[in-house]
């Protein structure tokens, strides 16, 4: 019921999925065991999880992140149904602060954050069930739409935009993402699930394109004709702040044939006016 989940539910079952979404609590072992054998999929997608990376619940973080994927594990473990895949939704936070150009599968991870932490310590908990399950871990990078929710930073400026307000209040505006869209990140997705590629154990959801706040500003004022003061609030800077978060897209290509759909620009103004 989170963000990306609305998306892909909906983009899945215009594509010939049926849809489920998992009612359980994600942990009560005996509630998802249940409901689990009763439904009996052909696939898991795994969303469930706090997806704000400066959420201040630390605790949350861990029982959500690292837990909760290790109770959905073990209960379809225990299960013994015949699923054909199990996508497991990291974060490319997991890469850390490493000051490459790009990160790929391959770059050893260095996690600065609690979140990236738990990310990283699931990934973990996944491991211990691979030889047993069909598991494939997504690490996507930054992505945005319309209906994220306001803590966001994209959302954030959007709004700000379309109520013209005099001034912004933002952290450190001369950082660089990746902001993809989430209609790109279900289409994903869904050749993931149809995919007979069984080699794929990580796969960073990226498109290579970086942008820095600050572009991004800028690309508002042209889109809304409007423009706003910034003001940098110490409050929202943060001293473990990663500088550059790009991916490497070459095995995104190579195994799925994806190139994205949506430029930023594109997105931008989706958002602005829905």
């Amino acid at each position: 019921d989170g963000f990306t989940g609305k998306y892909l539910r909906n983009y899945l079952s215009k594509n010939k999925f049926e849809c489920y979404s998992l009612r359980s609590n994600i942990f009560d072992k005996e509630s998802i065991y249940k409901e689990i054998c009763n439904v009996e999929p052909n696939f898991v997608v795994h969303l469930a999880a706090i997806s704000f990376a400066a959420e201040k619940n630390s605790e949350l973080i861990y029982k959500t992140n690292v837990i909760g994927t290790e109770n959905l594990l073990s209960t379809i473990a225990k299960s013994k149904l015949h699923i054909k895949k199990i996508l497991i939704a990291s974060s490319a936070a997991i890469y850390g602060n490493q000051k490459k150009e790009a990160y790929n599968e391959e770059t050893i991870p260095e996690p600065i954050n609690h979140y990236g932490i738990s990310k990283l310590a699931m990934e973990y908990v996944c491991n211990n069930y691979k030889d047993e399950l069909p598991i494939v871990i997504t690490r996507p990078f930054n992505y945005t739409g319309i209906g994220q929710d306001i803590n966001f930073l994209i959302p954030k400026i959007i709004q700000s935009f379309k109520e013209k307000y005099k001034t912004i209040e933002l952290g450190n505006i001369d950082v660089y993402r990746e902001f993809n869209d989430i209609r790109d990140v279900c289409e994903v997705y869904r050749l993931l699930l149809i995919s007979e590629e069984h080699s794929i154990d990580y796969l960073n959801i990226c498109s290579g394109r970086l942008i820095s706040i600050s572009d991004i500003l800028l690309a508002m004022e042209t889109i809304s004709n409007t423009k706003i003061e910034v003001k940098v609030n110490k409050n929202f800077v943060r001293s473990n702040e990663i500088k550059r978060l790009c991916g490497d897209p070459k095995k995104l290509k190579k195994y799925l044939n994806f190139t994205p759909k949506y430029e930023l620009f594109d997105t931008l103004q989706w958002m602005f006016k829905g």
